[in-house]
């Protein structure tokens, strides 16, 4: 359920901006003036839907949600894991492609694309800002891109556990994944028995530790990178 100024109904940990990720990343505010909405979703909420029109774009201000699909066979896609500091809502066709859902109680802030039009202010801002989700989405969709293509499960896990280090934040080398495990497999296109195997490999290897709350250890950094194909 979409709560704007109440309270979340099911208190949960919300990630801060990640600590550690590149700069620029951070949430920025737009340019005084501009129409915002800030919006705030529950766990499993649905933030924009497949079909909608795509008349507003969005920055994640903590949280975190997926994109995702329903494929023809009813199998679930994730195409990204969004973080505070990441944007989506830009189509180039008039409806949204997928949906967007809240993994953990997350806070956006809603734009009209209408924004990138008009003074000549807005337009300097709009380039800035664009210049940075452009360059950001790149690095992104050619980071998935690189792991997909990777071609044993344990290069994919290891793979994944190598990005969420990169991109949550942490204490140490203790790595807190408030995404399930399926969530995981729709993401790296592997099954969850799979995914749960494979971490299990790891974990006897001696390269990661897993705990029940779903966080992960690197122990052994050198061996995650080789057995990412690094």
């Amino acid at each position: 359920m979409l709560a704007t100024t109440t309270p979340m109904s099911r208190p949960m940990a919300v990630l801060p901006p990640a600590a550690g990720r590149s700069a620029g990343t951070a949430p920025t505010p737009p340019a005084p003036g501009v129409p915002r909405s800030s919006l705030s979703f529950d766990r499993g909420a649905t933030i924009v839907r497949e079909g909608s029109p795509a008349t507003h774009w969005y920055e994640v201000v903590s949280g975190l949600a997926r994109t995702c699909k329903l494929l023809a066979d009813g199998r679930r896609s994730i195409g990204e894991f969004l973080l505070p500091g990441d944007v989506f809502g830009f189509e180039l066709g008039t409806a949204h492609t997928v949906d967007v859902e809240a993994i953990s109680p997350t806070s956006v802030v809603r734009l009209p694309l209408t924004w990138f039009g008009g003074s000549q202010d807005n337009i300097q801002s709009a380039a800035a800002r664009l210049h940075r989700v452009a360059f950001e989405t790149v690095a992104r969709n050619n980071g998935r891109l690189l792991l997909l293509a990777r071609q044993t499960a344990q290069e994919r896990v290891a793979g994944f556990v190598l990005e969420m280090d990169r991109r949550l934040p942490r204490k140490g080398s203790r790595i807190e994944l408030p995404m399930t495990r399926q969530d995981v497999a729709d993401y790296l296109c592997l099954t969850i028995e799979t995914v749960c195997r494979t971490l299990s490999d790891l974990r006897r290897a001696g390269i990661v530790a897993v705990d029940a709350q779903h966080a992960i250890l690197i122990r052994d950094r050198t061996g995650l990178e080789a057995a990412a194909g690094l």
